[in-house]
C-alpha cells in the first residue's frame, strides 16, 4: 500500500508541474480519471477527492468553520469516489468548473452535514 501511494502521489506531481503553476484541474480532468480502468489512473481520481477532502478538513478546523459536508466514519475513498464521478456524470454541463469545487458540491449533496456537525 505504501509502495503504490508513493507512485500515486509520484505522479500526481508529475502531473502537476506538467500542467504549470496556473492550470487548474476541471471536471473533464477528474471524470477521465474517475472513470479510467487502469488502476493507476483511477488511483488519481481517489487521490484527488482525499486530498480535497484532507484540505476541507484542515481548513474547517484551523478556520474554526462548520464543515461543508460530513463523509460517514465507515465510508470508503472508493465510495466517495463513485459519489463524485456520479455527480460529474450527471452534471456535464458544470465539467468546466474546477475539479474541486466539483468534489465540494458533489460530497455536499451526498454526505450533508446535520445541525451541530
Amino acid at each position: 500500500m505504501k509502495h503504490s501511494l508513493s507512485r500515486v502521489l509520484a505522479l500526481v506531481v508529475t502531473l502537476s508541474i506538467s500542467m504549470g503553476s496556473s492550470a487548474m484541474y476541471t471536471g473533464s480532468d477528474l471524470l477521465n480519471w474517475c472513470d479510467e480502468d487502469n488502476e493507476y489512473i483511477f488511483a488519481l481520481c481517489s487521490a484527488y477527492i482525499q486530498g480535497a477532502e484532507e484540505g476541507h478538513r484542515l481548513t474547517s478546523m484551523l478556520n474554526k468553520q462548520d464543515s461543508f459536508y460530513c463523509i460517514p466514519e465507515k465510508a470508503t475513498h472508493g465510495q466517495t469516489a463513485k459519489v463524485v464521478s456520479k455527480y460529474l456524470k450527471n452534471h456535464p454541463e458544470k465539467l468546466h468548473e474546477t475539479a474541486i469545487g466539483l468534489v465540494y458540491l458533489a460530497l455536499n449533496g451526498a454526505f450533508p452535514c446535520e445541525d451541530g456537525q
